[in-house]
């Protein structure tokens, strides 16, 4: 199984989905668990224990 956890940006909410991958790992210990996030939260995302990869996003490079 796959997941990815999108939030981006916004430090407070990062932290805030912290437990969701905590969560995660404990009840599907064989998921690959990533996460989006934009460069400047991606080392602290990619720190978490229940995160296998940290997916770096720009979004500012995103069409309008």
């Amino acid at each position: 199984m796959k997941i990815l956890l999108v939030k981006t940006s916004a430090l407070g909410d990062l932290v805030h989905l912290f437990p969701v991958a905590t969560y995660l790992r404990h009840h599907l210990p064989k998921a690959q668990i990533d996460w989006l996030v934009e460069r400047p939260s991606a080392d602290l995302v990619s720190r978490h224990p229940g995160v296998d990869r940290a997916i770096i996003v720009e979004r500012g490079s995103w069409p309008s």
